[in-house]
């Protein structure tokens, strides 16, 4: 937590913070990103915390706005039934214990499922916002924590494999490729 929240600081302006090394492992600064607000809206630092624990709860929350989406595309059921669904994956106990740490893992798995509906509507409906918006959650992913890594290399193998079956036209497949390779030079440059 300490190095995310060193790293929020910094990336916020506020005091440099001094990270100590814990050995060999990179850390990204996509979490860091995401809760950097929390530096600029308080001072004290356990206003700052629970400023990150509740930015963690928003993106958190996004998993049901995913899943409901996810359903209502896929399987078209009752908006009840879509609902408890919904409801239930959202409550997963891994899930839920996760909610008040100040760590990568509060919020990957919504990030992960909204990069799975991201992908979804890129294939059905292919446009600008389809493109932008599966190119950012596939390099936020990879910037938020060190095991997605290999999703940007994935996701551009995908995208290849759908301009080939000619499922996607090439000019979003395009787009997309080249906004995961900047997105993912610049997020790799910020890994230390």
């Amino acid at each position: 937590e300490f190095t995310y929240l060193a790293k929020a600081s910094n990336i916020a302006g506020c005091a440099e913070v001094s990270i100590p090394k814990t050995g060999n492992q990179p850390t990204g600064f996509g979490y860091s990103l995401i809760i950097a607000p929390a530096f600029m809206l308080f001072n004290d630092p356990v206003s700052i915390y629970k400023a990150a624990l509740v930015i963690n709860s928003i993106i958190s929350a996004s998993m049901y706005i995913w899943t409901f989406i996810f359903l209502k595309q896929l399987f078209n059921p009752s908006d009840k039934r879509a609902f408890a669904i919904s409801l239930l994956t959202c409550l997963y106990p891994a899930y839920l214990l996760q909610s008040n740490m100040a760590w990568t893992d509060a919020v990957t798995p919504a990030l992960f499922f909204g990069l799975i509906v991201s992908f979804y509507f890129l294939i059905n409906k292919p446009n600008i916002g389809s493109s932008l918006l599966f190119s950012t959650l596939t390099v936020l992913l990879f910037a938020v924590h060190i095991r997605f890594i290999p999703i940007p290399i994935i996701a551009i193998l995908f995208l290849i494999a759908l301009v080939r079956k000619e499922i996607i036209p090439k000019k979003y497949v395009l787009l997309s490729i080249i906004s995961i390779f900047l997105l993912s030079i610049i997020s790799m440059s910020y890994w230390h």
